[in-house]
């Protein structure tokens, strides 16, 4: 069947037809934005579109992980443009690039990234201030600094802190020990980081869970487990497993994998 359109009729409609799409009620922006939530690229157009939808996808607070990663590269061949950020989407294959914020401007170390958000660190490795920085709302946090300085090797987090304020950032620095902070949470010691306690082997890797598990990877191919679930009023997490999979290991062998 065969589709017949007047470029005239529509133009006319178009020019006599108030454009009224920043009027679109706020449930219906919702919808939308869940749709387009997966994709980064996509809520950057949708927030592009006006102030009203921009508002809509900054208040967004429920979006899944991306489908595809972003890779973040630097933005000129001397290294990175405090100017922006770029990112090759590989769902398009293309290059784009996010203006600086101030949380940006403050850093000079791109440590990681977890739900989405970047993780970035001021005076190189040797770390004093740490912040979280979401590319697609713009919001920031700043973490407290760990203690002497120690230099980053790994971070993750509990989970997405625009949705939980309760969340849990794990590390593996200096000495490939691993620390923590939470945020939001109770005990003498929840302001600041804390040694995670009974680990006492070099780590290579560790995975935080949504249901609060941290898997770590230590150096003699043991894999610990802790609970960090229900520490909302102490600092003290439980080792719940410690065992080592009956596999041939060899020295290139140091990564966990999350399968979900």
């Amino acid at each position: 069947m065969a589709y017949t359109y007047s470029t005239k009729r529509r133009l006319k409609y178009s020019s006599t037809t108030p454009n009224k799409w920043d009027e679109l009620p706020t449930e219906l922006l919702g919808l939308i934005v869940k749709k387009l939530a997966s994709n980064f690229m996509d809520m950057s157009r949708f927030k592009a579109v006006c102030s009203s939808w921009n508002g809509a996808a900054r208040s967004y607070i429920s979006a899944p992980l991306p489908q595809y990663p972003g890779l973040m590269y630097p933005s000129t061949r001397w290294g990175w443009n405090r100017n922006g950020i770029c990112f090759f989407s590989l769902a398009e294959k293309k290059v784009y690039k996010t203006e600086a914020s101030q949380g940006f401007l403050r850093v000079d170390s791109f440590l990681g990234s977890s739900h989405g958000w970047l993780v970035m660190g001021k005076e190189a490795w040797t770390l004093g201030e740490i912040r979280l920085f979401n590319p697609i709302s713009r919001k920031s946090r700043t973490l407290p600094p760990l203690p002497r300085g120690s230099p980053i090797r790994k971070v993750v987090l509990s989970s997405d802190p625009s949705r939980n304020n309760n969340f849990v950032v794990v590390v593996i620095h200096e000495t490939l020990n691993i620390a923590f902070y939470q945020h939001g949470r109770g005990g003498e010691n929840a302001t600041a980081w804390t040694e995670l306690e009974g680990s006492h082997d070099h780590y290579f890797d560790i995975l935080l869970c949504n249901n609060g598990h941290l898997f770590a990877l230590s150096k003699d191919h043991s894999i610990q487990v802790w609970d960090f679930g229900d520490t909302y009023n102490n600092n003290n997490p439980t080792k719940i497993m410690h065992f080592r999979p009956s596999m041939a290991w060899n020295e290139e062998q140091r990564n966990l994998m999350s399968t979900s």
